[in-house]
């Protein structure tokens, strides 16, 4: 009589269900999400994530694993303070307007009227900056004693300085809103849509010390702080002052330079500035 060979079995331990959750239960999700043998997935043991007030630990889990944050119910186990949502909103509504906004670990976000802003790091800024700059525009933006103003620029740049991320803009003795710059130690760069285009064009032309530019334009000013940007940015920059310097003429290698762009000699001072943080709809 042939003798049957016993199979040689790994032992698992299971992974501990979320609170909320059968044994049964929770080894059918696992195995629902292709986690392999057993209910245990990949015997990875994470600590849960902390759900925002107004989730149960059985909701939050749910939440996570519809949005496919990994391993067991953790997501990526980032820890993140939840932003103060605005008033009206319950902290479970508001973290639910952030899930469905893709906004991913956590919950951090702003809501500026029914427009939805949130916050990246410098580098995971995806716009190409000769765009962004040179094509698009972008509107410099003070505030000093509650007097805001802005215009327009399309010249300057990002990059690092310092060790840190960067923006460099410049500006003409002129300006207003130079004034405004030199006497505060933040200001922002806005990135607005085509459709703004003609407004962009007489913020670049028209003096904030001769009309309200900005309640001409009907545009809606936000803070981040105490620094002024526009709601209907997609992308907004709240920057902080590293270095300014005039240029000096006699520091122009190429001469033509100095020829075409300063027949009247009003030459702009250059601004460092740290990205202290990104905005972007």
């Amino acid at each position: 009589m042939a003798v049957r060979q016993k199979r040689n079995l790994k032992q698992r331990k299971p992974l501990q269900h979320p609170e909320g959750f059968s044994n049964t239960e929770w080894s059918k999700i696992l195995l629902d999400k292709g986690c392999g043998e057993g209910w245990s997935g990949t015997q990875k043991q994470r600590k849960p994530l902390q759900h925002p007030e107004g989730f149960s630990d059985t909701e939050w889990s749910k939440i996570l694993l519809d949005k496919e944050c990994g391993e067991g119910w953790s997501g990526t186990q980032k820890q993140r303070k939840p932003l103060q949502h605005p008033e009206g909103f319950s902290d479970t509504e508001w973290s639910k307007i952030l899930l469905d906004k893709g906004c991913g670990e956590g919950w951090s976000g702003t809501l500026i009227g029914d427009r939805f802003m949130r916050e990246i790091k410098p580098e995971e800024l995806q716009k190409n900056p000769f765009q962004m700059i040179g094509k698009e525009w972008l509107l410099v933006t003070a505030e000093k004693d509650g007097k805001v103003n802005t215009m327009t620029a399309s010249w300057g740049g990002v990059g690092i300085m310092w060790h840190k991320p960067v923006a460099y803009i410049f500006l003409r003795p002129q300006r207003y809103t130079k004034e405004l710059i030199d006497q505060t130690d933040t200001f922002s760069l806005s990135v607005l849509g085509e459709e703004h285009r003609e407004m962009l064009r007489y913020f670049g032309t028209v003096s904030g010390r001769d009309e309200d530019k900005i309640a001409k334009s009907k545009l809606q000013v936000a803070h981040e702080g105490a620094t002024p940007y526009f709601a209907e940015a997609n992308t907004v920059m709240i920057c902080r002052k590293l270095y300014a310097q005039p240029y000096d003429p006699a520091c122009f290698i190429d001469k033509s330079c100095d020829e075409k762009n300063y027949p009247n000699k009003d030459y702009h001072t250059m601004y460092i500035v740290e990205i202290e943080k990104v905005l972007i709809s």
